[in-house]
């Protein structure tokens, strides 16, 4: 019978497993490098033609896709590293930033989602007053 009490540092996993998981780390920081990208251009590009609280929208904008897609970015790293010198550590790692990513986006999402729900009944509430 095993041991469950000893620290595991080597990785055990099937050929197909270790692929799946090396293509999930390979569009993982290709998606984070992309967005972290795009959002930068797209800040720059709303300063550059001088839309009206750029500055503030440009910090934000940049402000959330760091904090997104570092997470994104560490799990694809740390997971690639773990496949790759076959380390439990690394790759456990890499899951743990994973389940933080998705914690984060599903707040923001929550918090987007309560906006426009207060935004809706204010909507709501001016039309029937106006009427």
């Amino acid at each position: 019978m095993e041991n469950y009490t000893e620290e595991k540092t080597e990785l055990h996993m099937s050929p197909r497993l270790q692929n799946d998981f090396a293509t999930a780390a390979f569009w993982a920081r290709f998606i984070a490098i992309a967005g972290m990208a795009t959002t930068l251009v797209s800040s720059l590009l709303q300063i550059i033609k001088g839309v009206p609280g750029a500055y503030i929208g440009a910090f934000v904008s940049v402000g959330f896709s760091v904090l997104i897609y570092i997470f994104l970015l560490k799990f694809g790293n740390l997971v690639k590293k773990g496949i790759t010198n076959t380390d439990q550590q690394s790759f456990y790692e890499g899951l743990t930033n994973l389940r933080t990513y998705y914690k984060v986006v599903s707040l923001l999402l929550i918090i987007c989602i309560g906006i426009g729900l207060i935004i809706f009944i204010f909507a709501i509430l001016l039309a029937t007053i106006k009427h």
